[in-house]
């Protein structure tokens, strides 16, 4: 289980200490290249989770394999950091229908229009 001292961890989440893995949310590497915009799918502890996000300024879909209480950071991981695979930009629309993600994005949509429309 997670401990705010986790290098993951930010102050005060208490959703992180309850969980045997390394929430895809908090997950934002690769930094130099990957812009986290969100979460489509967490699958559970030993289970792939899916995100959209930012590529090189590129909206993409990624995945990943979320850890479990022996192994929290997942697959992939560098060099001890959880982090996102992302897919080929032709193999997303598959990917999205595939796994029924398409209301996944629509409800992401929704709610970052409203956040947007709040400021």
């Amino acid at each position: 289980m997670y401990t705010r001292t986790a290098r993951w961890a930010t102050e005060g989440d208490k959703a992180m200490e309850q969980q045997p893995y390394v929430p895809p949310e908090a997950v934002t590497s690769p930094q130099d290249r990957w812009t986290l915009i969100g979460v489509l799918k967490d699958g559970g502890s030993g289970e792939a989770s899916y995100a959209i996000g930012l590529w090189e300024e590129q909206v993409r879909i990624a995945c990943r394999w979320n850890g479990w209480d022996g192994s929290p950071t997942g697959n992939p991981q560098s060099r001890g950091l959880p982090t996102w695979m992302v897919m080929e930009a032709d193999a997303a629309a598959g990917l999205v229908q595939a796994l029924n993600l398409t209301d996944a994005l629509l409800e992401l949509a929704a709610r970052q229009h409203a956040e947007l429309t709040r400021r």
